[in-house]
């Protein structure tokens, strides 16, 4: 069962093991395309919060975000927030990773 917290509940686990976290729709997405974009990056470039990788010239708007949290590598707490909507009935609302938890 999915552990809940003022509304959020926790949906899984992200390990941190490159330094950066990518979020995309996986169908829209060539993971070796940012494989490829994450090798290649300077140390320079790995100092920005964050940047966002093209996946399709055809469909220009659907785009990886890909970020450095800065806290370092490990296992981080991923929570939903879960709300009722008329129309779709219950439905992920917002995602927040915990990158501090080891550190409460």
């Amino acid at each position: 069962m999915a552990h809940k917290q003022s509304g959020w509940e926790t949906i899984g686990t992200v390990c941190v093991d490159s330094g950066t976290i990518v979020i995309c729709d996986p169908i829209s997405t060539d993971l070796t395309k940012i494989q490829e974009s994450l090798l290649s990056k300077s140390n320079e470039e790995f100092t920005k919060l964050s940047w966002e990788i093209n996946n399709d010239e055809e469909a220009p708007r659907c785009k990886t975000v890909v970020f450095c949290p800065g806290i370092g590598d490990g296992f981080y707490p991923v929570m939903a927030k879960v709300e009722t909507l008329e129309v779709w009935g219950k439905r992920i609302t917002e995602i927040k990773i915990d990158f501090m938890a080891d550190l409460k």
